[in-house]
């Protein structure tokens, strides 16, 4: 967190005010760093995962630069310097002295998640920045003749006369998202991620500075199907194996999916005393067959000799913590599964300070059936008839979509639309292809730039609630690299999704993890809406207040709620309509909380 302009006697105390909003992001201890030319004030609140001793303490002073930040670089002992001589084992000590000896570019060279500041003392310059994967946040509004930036919205609101932004607002009512530089509050914006934004003094108008990740050395591309199928264990090995990074034992999440289980299994050949965690739902009426994985994560820990703990997640729960998971997420973001992830990682959080997660998988390595139903669409696919004739089940809506779309001669969307508001052209372009023929490359952007990053917020905000690092071998800066390089023939799973990541888990993990049907940790709240949380919502959606019926229409909530209670739909429409009743709720508790108005 900090503060860069002119500090007055009354901004520091405000300041020291507003960094205990953020205490929960790093309990361990607190610094605070006021500049001798008033001009500049740096908080921190430090988890300490990687050096525990206070030669990781931030802010952390160097000889020009003093830098906070927020997350982790797995690679940083390959980035220490050999001339210089080094107090502490801290990959922040290794990022301060490698940005004062190489400036910009040791940036670029960085493998993990992070988000800071940097601040000169000499020329009282301003640097801050953010990971091109979008994992650490970083808000930041410019005020008057000051920046305010922190790692959430909550710590420089009071400082800020901020309305809800009604453009974004829509976007999210819409796609239940909105873009990764953006917020629900005017006047804040979120450093992009791979960004830096540089303020010279006397000067607001910040600097862009691209911080896209490059590979130190050179990748050589895999040709053949051997080749490539080594490449990827290779790389899929080293990147959770540099995720194990860690100065306190490690947990993981266990679902019953590839992802999930995979990281788990290859975390536990290297790291000690590991555990597994598993939420599960126990309400009666629940189909238990789909939304409870516990037979197949109990499987592997079993297997691979996981400690495991299950979490239990019901309606009572929903209702207490719901309006803490809204205001730990500062403003509504996208998915359902904010609730089960904020359970379970306060149960991680009681004897773990790191936990894996299985995010990134999908995205990278194809794993939904939006690629297969992509190619299918282009006319550059060489196999359009044999990709036409896989086509199963589930599968087959999205086969009917891009054949209506294809004949109605409309973009393909990438992300289902909740509410019918009107949004800008820029927003709406984040959300579809602009051609067919250029789709997958166009979604592989999509989920890079704007779905991945909006979900890896989420994720961040979740767990640092409760003082918890949420980390994502499968989503790394490597990877992406490594991937960007294997032919696309070789991705596209016919009968399979992600064929590459499920060829090499079938050499490690069991015969019913590979068999068992796509589902991604779903949570049963379409059905809790209309029986054990009928009235919650009831009350929350049509007792609120004034302003929330400014943005909703009261009678068009009433319809919502009736249909949902008496009109049968298949599930996908099913659940469309349980994201309306979560998009709603959460705007009501995000008014009411932060009493933010339009």
């Amino acid at each position: 967190m900090g503060v860069w302009g002119e500090i007055s006697a009354d901004t520091e105390k405000d300041f020291r005010t507003n960094l205990t909003k953020i205490h929960h992001r790093g309990p361990d201890s607190s610094g605070v760093f006021i500049s001798p030319k008033n001009d500049c004030i740096l908080g921190h609140q430090r988890l300490s995962i990687v050096e525990l001793s206070e030669l990781g303490h931030q802010p952390m002073l160097g000889s020009k630069w003093v830098l906070t930040y927020n997350g982790e670089i797995y690679n940083h002992e390959e980035l220490r310097l050999p001339e210089h001589s080094y107090r502490s084992k801290s990959d922040t000590e290794t990022l301060l002295v490698g940005f004062e000896k190489q400036g910009f570019d040791s940036l670029r060279h960085w493998v993990g998640m992070f988000a800071g500041a940097f601040y000169n003392q000499e020329n009282g310059s301003l640097f801050l920045f953010r990971d091109s994967l979008g994992i650490k946040p970083l808000y930041y509004a410019i005020q008057g003749t000051q920046v305010y930036f922190a790692s959430e919205a909550k710590a420089i609101l009071p400082f800020l006369d901020a309305r809800i932004d009604v453009g974004n607002l829509n976007s999210y009512l819409r796609f239940e998202n909105y873009g990764s530089d953006q917020t629900l509050f005017t006047g804040i914006k979120m450093v992009p991620p791979g960004t830096g934004l540089q303020f010279e003094k006397g000067d607001l108008t910040p600097k862009v500075v691209s911080l896209a990740y490059q590979k130190g050395v050179a990748i050589q591309a895999p040709t053949s199907k051997e080749e490539v199928s080594a490449f990827v264990e290779s790389h899929v090995r080293k990147s959770v194996k540099a995720h194990l990074m860690s100065d306190h034992p490690l947990g993981v999440y266990v679902s019953g999916g590839i992802d999930s289980t995979l990281v788990a299994a290859l975390a536990s050949e290297s790291a000690q005393h590991l555990i597994g965690y598993t939420g599960y739902f126990s309400e009666p009426g629940v189909d238990r067959e789909y939304y409870d994985e516990r037979g197949l994560a109990r499987l592997v820990c079993q297997k691979f000799k996981i400690e495991h703990v299950e979490v239990e997640i019901t309606p009572e729960i929903f209702q207490k913590k719901f309006d803490q998971i809204i205001f730990h997420l500062d403003e509504p973001r996208m998915g359902m599964g904010s609730f089960s992830q904020y359970v379970v990682a306060e149960e991680v959080s009681k004897t773990r300070r790191v936990v894996l997660t299985g995010h990134g998988g999908d995205e990278l390595f194809w794993g939904y059936t939006l690629f297969k139903a992509l190619a299918l669409a282009s006319k550059k696919s060489t196999n359009r008839w044999q990709i036409f004739q896989s086509f199963r089940g589930k599968e087959m809506n999205w086969l009917l979509f891009v054949i209506k779309n294809k004949i109605l001669g409309k973009a393909f969307g990438f992300a289902p639309e909740i509410w019918n508001r009107s949004v800008s052209s820029a927003q709406n372009d984040k959300f579809q292809a602009k051609s067919w023929e250029s789709g997958i490359p166009e979604l592989e952007k999509y989920y890079r730039e704007v779905y991945l990053p909006g979900l890896l917020v989420v994720e961040d905000k979740i767990s640092m609630a409760h003082s918890l690092e949420s980390r994502t071998p499968l989503w790394s800066q490597e990877l992406q690299v490594a991937m960007s390089l294997v032919p696309d023939e070789f991705k596209l799973g016919l009968h399979r999704p992600k064929p590459l990541l499920w060829e090499f888990a079938s050499k490690i993990l069991p015969p019913e993890i590979l068999n068992a049907p796509k589902r991604g940790f779903p949570t049963p709240l379409r059905n809790w809406f209309r029986t054990s949380l009928k009235k919650f919502v009831s009350e929350r959606l049509l007792e609120a207040s004034p302003d929330f019926y400014r943005v909703f229409d009261k009678a068009e909530l009433k319809s919502l709620l009736w249909s949902h209670d008496h009109v049968p739909l298949p599930f996908a429409l099913d659940e469309i309509r349980a994201h309306r009743i979560w998009t709603a709720l959460c705007v009501e508790s995000w008014m009411r909380s932060y009493q933010v108005k339009l």
